[in-house]
């Protein structure tokens, strides 16, 4: 398994248990645990799959663009469809607010994260 691969989960699930816990002891109870877990684990999804596929391209100035650009596009489609439909399926009315923050927190975390280890990777293959 890669390093990175391990810094991207190692990272993002320290990130989980600093902002989950927290949000239980202020008030969020167990719904703040259920709803940033899962947001977690929506978001690190893709950003393994973006990752691993960063580390079977080539390197070069071109493949390293598309590589940001591929996974920001599969961790965009995929969060954002499978969001939708938990929104929908599960409850439509109630939660959907604080859910979809916990998603966007999220996304954003494992986003800049995924980016900064995938331009790193790129940066460090070229040097001799």
């Amino acid at each position: 398994m890669s390093v990175r691969l391990l810094v991207l989960v190692g990272l993002t699930l320290a990130f989980w248990v600093l902002v989950a816990l927290p949000a239980r002891w202020l008030g969020g109870g167990d719904l703040a645990i259920l709803y940033s877990g899962t947001a977690c684990l929506l978001c690190l999804v893709p950003g393994i799959i973006a990752l691993l596929w960063a580390g079977f391209s080539s390197p070069g100035p071109e493949q390293q663009l598309t590589a940001v650009l591929a996974g920001t596009s599969v961790r965009m489609f995929f969060v954002l469809g499978v969001t939708f439909l938990l929104l929908v399926a599960v409850d439509p009315y109630r939660g959907s607010v604080p859910f979809a923050v916990w998603v966007l927190g999220f996304y954003l975390f494992t986003l800049a994260l995924e980016t900064t280890l995938v331009l790193s990777a790129r940066s460090s293959s070229r040097e001799p």
